[in-house]
């Protein structure tokens, strides 16, 4: 214990640079739920979800604990069937579930951090987006990142940035819906 009194701990400064563009960045990674026009929550609501995600979604980064092996993993659809309070469009459903069974989850070649940040997402035709608008209160649309050891997210499309099929999905959506849940 002596010899800890005797060391001398150096605080460290900030660099004045980096102090405002560290607290930008903090402020708006920080935000995890905004609640514009309470949308939310979501009781006694039929929703539309869009994305290939509610299906397969990212369980786990990559690098140590990545590729997790379990026998199920509860998709988010799944979890949101188990709300009773919740109705869902099973019409579009079954359009991204036709879609989803041709064009698969792409989990990389299983090696370290094979997989891609984000997955292709299903081109979504107007004409649905405008039926399910007709049809259900609420859109939820989801989308899926990876990162983690050995592969860490870059300033490209695709990984910190919405690649262009995601765009046009959520332009899509928010053109026909004016309740839009975005996961």
């Amino acid at each position: 214990m002596e010899q800890l009194n005797n060391i001398k701990i150096r605080k460290m400064k900030p660099l004045n640079d980096l102090k405002d563009f560290s607290i930008k960045a903090a402020t708006e990674g920080i935000v995890m739920l905004k609640n514009d026009n309470q949308v939310l929550p979501l009781i006694d609501k039929t929703i539309s979800i869009f994305g290939r995600m509610q299906f397969d979604y990212y369980k786990s980064g990559t690098g140590s604990g990545g590729l997790v092996n379990v026998n199920h993993v509860t998709n988010i659809l799944e979890g949101i069937r188990q709300n009773p309070k919740l109705k869902i469009n099973e019409e579009l459903l079954e359009i991204y579930t036709k879609w989803v069974k041709d064009n698969p989850f792409d989990m990389g070649s299983g090696l370290w951090a094979s997989e891609p940040w984000s997955q292709v997402e299903m081109p979504i035709n107007e004409a649905d987006v405008k039926n399910a608008a007709l049809k259900t209160d609420v859109a939820v649309i989801i989308l899926g990142r990876t990162a983690g050891e050995d592969k860490d997210n870059s300033a490209q499309e695709g990984s910190y940035y919405l690649r262009k099929d995601e765009k046009d999905l959520i332009e899509k959506v928010t053109k026909y819906f004016n309740k839009v849940v975005l996961v």
